[in-house]
């Protein structure tokens, strides 16, 4: 009995045991043909853009840097590629605004050409040509500075939800042989700006909460009906 304890303990010692210099005698005993070293992958690189043109740089984002061009998105399935290739970016109601900058406009006062294009998606409250200003802000960065021979514009529209528009379908679209670059300018807003655009934002989802309720609702009642034995008033009869 004692004889078969003990081997029951030592069994255990044996199983409790590490085996990491076991492994590592092991390993080193191969040929390095077989030695296979894993290595931790690192985390994938933001598609950020150093430039208007839309090339990388892993770098720190310059304060404005939500006004960049992204990269297109090239490793998407192909059940979810659409016919022109998009970026991989996403907007909150904080980074939307009515005021929008346009980049990328050739350099020949074309200051009312842009406004007729920006007239078919809205009323626009104002457009400006801020190419100068937009420059000495930016001097020292290489990153935001606009590419030669082409303006900055400045539009705001009176309605969000049409600069949402105008943005979304003239968005790297060729205008007089410039490819435009739109982007959400939020900290051009003033304090009565962003609390307008909250309270509406507010307004929006409410009215789709109750209208999502009622659909539930009636599909509801919908079902009860088409039971067998059920009235239209959801007793049975």
């Amino acid at each position: 009995m004692t004889k078969h304890l003990t081997a029951g303990k030592r069994a255990l010692a044996n199983v409790n045991k590490p085996r990491i210099p076991q492994l590592h005698a092991r390993i080193s005993s191969l040929p390095h043909s077989r030695v296979l070293i894993r290595r931790p992958i690192a985390p994938p690189l933001l598609p950020f853009a150093n430039s208007m043109s839309g090339t990388s740089k892993p770098t720190n984002p310059p304060p404005d840097s939500h006004h960049l061009r992204f990269q297109y998105c090239q490793n998407r399935p192909l059940y979810r590629r659409s016919r022109q290739l998009t970026a991989v970016r996403v907007y909150s109601v904080a980074n939307e605004s009515r005021h929008l900058l346009i980049f990328g406009v050739p350099q020949i006062n074309l200051l009312q050409e842009l406004r007729q294009e920006l007239v078919r998606f809205g009323a626009v409250e104002s457009i400006s040509n801020i190419t100068d200003s937009w420059q000495r802000e930016h001097e020292g960065s290489d990153e935001l500075q606009p590419e030669p021979f082409t303006d900055v514009f400045h539009a705001c529209f009176v309605k969000l939800e049409k600069a949402r528009q105008a943005k979304k379908l003239l968005d790297a679209r060729n205008f007089y042989g410039g490819i435009l670059h739109l982007s959400y300018a939020p900290e051009r807003e003033s304090v009565e700006e962003v609390r307008a655009k909250l309270n509406q934002r507010r307004s929006e989802v409410r009215f789709r909460a109750k209208l999502a309720g009622e659909r539930r609702s009636s599909n509801s009642k919908q079902r009860t009906s088409n039971l067998p034995g059920v009235g239209a008033a959801g007793l049975r009869q």
